[in-house]
C-alpha cells in the first residue's frame, strides 16, 4: 500500500522528497477513494450581458455576447482521489477527476431576426444560443483540518487537459415572399491547452453504512482563473489559434457528493 501511495504522488507532485517523508513517517497512512460529485453553477453579477461590458481592444469580447444571458448550468465530475494524512487533525487530497463543465448564453430569437446581421454567410441571420461543454480531467490540491466525523477542506482544482465542444444555435432566413426563418446548429470541437483553476472549499461528514465508511461533503468554488488567453483547436487547421469566450465571469459552484474509499 505504501509503495502504491508513493507512486500515485510521484505522478501527481513534482517534489518526491514531501510524498515519501509524508508517508514513511510513523502513524501517517494514505487513502485512495472514489469520488462522484454535481455543482450547480450560477453567477455573482446580473446575468444579463450588456454591450460593450468588456474590455476596449478586444472585438470579440466586446461585441460577440452583447444583450446575451448567461444561463445556470449543472456540472458533474467522477474519477479516483488520494488523501494523506500530515499530522492528527491535517490531510492533503490529490487525485486524478474527470469534470463536465457546461456553460450556455441565450438571446431572444426575436431580437437575433430584428436587430443582428448576417453572419457568416447570407443566409445566416446570427447565432442566439452558445453551448459549451469542457471534458476536463482535473487534479486537486486541497488540504483538510478533521474534528471527529467532520473535514473542513479548502484548496482548488486545476485541469490538465480539456475538450471543448461548442454547439451553435443559428437563425436562418428561409424564404423573401414572405420573409420566413428557421433554425440551425453547428457543433464544433477541440482541444484546448487552457490551464484552468477552480478555487474552493469544502465540509465532509464521514458516517459507516454496512460498516464501510462513506464521505459526504458540501462545498462552493468560486468563479474560475485563466492562465492563458488562448486555445489551441486540432480541427480543419492545425493548433488554429482561437479568442475564448467570456467564461471566466463571476461565478460561484454549489457542490455536492460523496467519497467511498477503496480497499486494495
Amino acid at each position: 500500500m505504501k509503495t502504491k501511495c508513493v507512486l500515485f504522488l510521484l505522478f501527481i507532485l513534482p517534489f518526491s522528497s514531501f510524498s515519501q517523508d509524508t508517508i514513511k513517517n510513523p502513524g501517517r497512512k494514505c487513502r485512495f477513494s472514489f469520488e462522484a460529485g454535481a455543482a450547480y453553477k450560477g453567477f455573482v453579477k446580473p446575468k444579463y450581458i450588456s454591450p460593450d461590458s468588456y474590455s476596449p481592444g478586444d472585438t470579440y469580447r466586446d461585441h460577440q455576447f452583447d444583450r446575451f444571458t448567461r444561463i445556470p448550468t449543472f456540472t458533474i465530475n467522477a474519477g479516483i482521489s488520494m488523501s494523506v494524512r500530515l499530522s492528527k487533525h491535517w490531510t492533503f487530497t490529490t487525485g486524478l477527476i474527470y469534470y463536465l463543465r457546461k456553460d450556455v448564453y441565450r438571446m431572444d430569437i426575436d431580437s437575433v431576426i430584428n436587430y443582428y446581421k448576417p453572419m457568416s454567410f447570407p443566409y445566416i441571420t446570427g447565432v442566439y444560443k452558445y453551448n459549451y461543454f469542457y471534458n476536463n480531467i482535473e487534479v486537486p490540491f486541497m488540504f483538510g483540518y478533521r474534528f471527529k466525523k467532520l473535514t473542513f477542506s479548502f484548496g482548488f482544482n486545476t485541469s490538465l487537459l480539456s475538450y471543448r465542444k461548442t454547439i451553435y444555435s443559428y437563425v436562418i432566413k428561409a424564404g423573401s415572399y414572405p420573409v420566413s426563418y428557421e433554425t440551425t446548429r453547428k457543433t464544433v470541437g477541440g482541444f484546448e491547452n487552457a490551464i484552468t483553476i477552480y478555487p474552493s472549499i469544502r465540509i465532509g461528514y464521514e458516517e459507516k453504512i454496512s460498516g464501510h465508511p462513506v464521505i459526504f461533503y458540501l462545498g462552493i468554488g468560486i468563479s474560475e482563473f485563466r492562465w492563458t488567453d488562448f486555445y489551441i483547436h486540432f480541427q480543419t487547421y492545425p493548433f488554429r489559434i482561437e479568442i475564448p469566450s467570456p467564461e471566466t465571469q463571476p461565478c460561484f459552484y454549489l457542490q455536492a457528493g460523496v467519497q467511498i474509499p477503496l480497499k486494495f
